[in-house]
């Protein structure tokens, strides 16, 4: 786990391009280290509730705690650096303003949020092609006869590998 996620200092400078392709997943992050990766979670969410300040906000662990279980049980995709990053855009009102309230239901807000904007990341990166021809307008055309020829033989009874070969 990347220490610059945990640092409290400063903005963290990633795009959500960056995150999603070069980020750690929060589920392989909880079945390597979880203890770890809950302190960092839970310190993000605090680190947020804390800087906000408004007046219904989250104030206590059990909270804290709460939000991030929800953060792991209904975003397993995420990345980590996908969640720092979302707490910075919280704490610069990319979300919204909370003068009110920050609790669980607005930190679930700009999650889902986030995770529509993400869409169009996955959609360019599902275009590119990673396997078949290299180039697919190169296909060759369909022939219905070598095809039935090329079944026959696949599922010939009689026909026996390496038995029906003459021998020279």
């Amino acid at each position: 786990m990347s220490l610059r996620i945990i640092s409290k200092a400063g903005l963290f400078n990633c795009t959500a391009e960056q995150a999603w392709k070069e980020g750690t997943n929060i589920l392989t992050a909880l079945r390597v280290n979880p203890e770890k990766t809950r302190e960092a979670v839970v310190g993000m969410v605090k680190l947020v509730s804390e800087y906000i300040d408004a007046k219904k906000r989250l104030n206590t662990v059990p909270e804290y705690a709460m939000v991030s279980e929800m953060i792991f049980k209904d975003f397993p995709t995420l990345k980590l650096e996908e969640i720092r990053l979302i707490a910075d855009r919280m704490m610069l009102g990319k979300y919204g303003n909370y003068f009110e309230r920050l609790k669980a239901p607005e930190f679930r807000k700009c999650f889902v949020q986030h995770e529509s904007e993400r869409s169009s990341i996955l959609e360019t990166q599902h275009m590119q092609i990673y396997r078949g021809a290299d180039d697919p307008t190169n296909v060759p055309e369909y022939d219905a006869e070598a095809a039935k020829l090329a079944w026959r033989l696949k599922n010939n009874p009689f026909l026996i590998p390496n038995k029906n070969q003459q021998n020279d």
